[in-house]
């Protein structure tokens, strides 16, 4: 988030404009007006991923090194005043990480689908775990090329938030609970390492 606003716009920008040249007006339909029902999707996912990933790494801890998610450093050297803009600075980046997650979904789910002649359940199944793989590996340089970490901790959280999209078919949804899912993460850590931690 440091490097600037331009790189997270690019982010998704570049791969929402190859998908309209390819699908013409069509790329449109990954968003779809949100009513109250796609809300409470949002918050329900969000909810079921925190508890999902807390559940995996408690399982995994004690056999594998976890790295720590580097945000925790930019949140402890910001103000108040930069939290505000660093939380706000999250929104089109969580946005462009499920644009990176929900095109090879479709990808992966019609090249299955049409080109291999796979159930359209068995399809979803492969594309869903093949987009969750992707993010994983994604996030690799971030993590310090932890494998386990990524594919198995991150990739879940990637199988849960993408369930937004595929219940609903609205990116919308997706990114939605990724952005409750990471801004309760984010206070969190900016609670644990505040100078006022249990000094009460």
């Amino acid at each position: 988030m440091a490097g600037g606003l331009l790189p997270v716009l690019l982010f998704f920008g570049v791969p929402l404009a190859t998908l309209a040249m390819v699908a013409g007006a069509a790329w449109t339909s990954l968003f779809r007006k949100p009513v109250m029902a796609d809300l409470l999707w949002m918050v329900g996912i969000a909810v079921a991923n925190l508890i999902v990933s807390v559940a995996v790494v408690l399982a995994i801890r004690s056999i594998f090194e976890m790295n720590a998610n580097p945000v925790g450093g930019i949140i402890g050297d910001s103000s108040a005043g930069g939290l505000v803009l660093f939380y706000a600075r999250t929104i089109p980046q969580l946005f462009g990480e499920e644009v990176v997650s929900v095109l090879p979904f479709l990808a992966i789910l019609w090249f299955c689908h049409s080109k291999l002649a796979m159930t359209r359940k068995s399809a979803i199944v492969v594309a869903w775990l093949g987009a969750a793989l992707i993010f994983g590996a994604l996030h690799l340089p971030t993590y310090g090329w932890n494998f386990v970490q990524c594919f198995l901790v991150i990739g879940t959280a990637r199988i849960v938030l993408l369930a937004g999209y595929i219940v609903t078919k609205n990116i919308w949804v997706s990114t939605g609970a990724h952005i409750i899912n990471d801004w309760v993460m984010f206070t969190v850590i900016a609670l644990a390492i505040s100078p006022d931690a249990g000094t009460a």
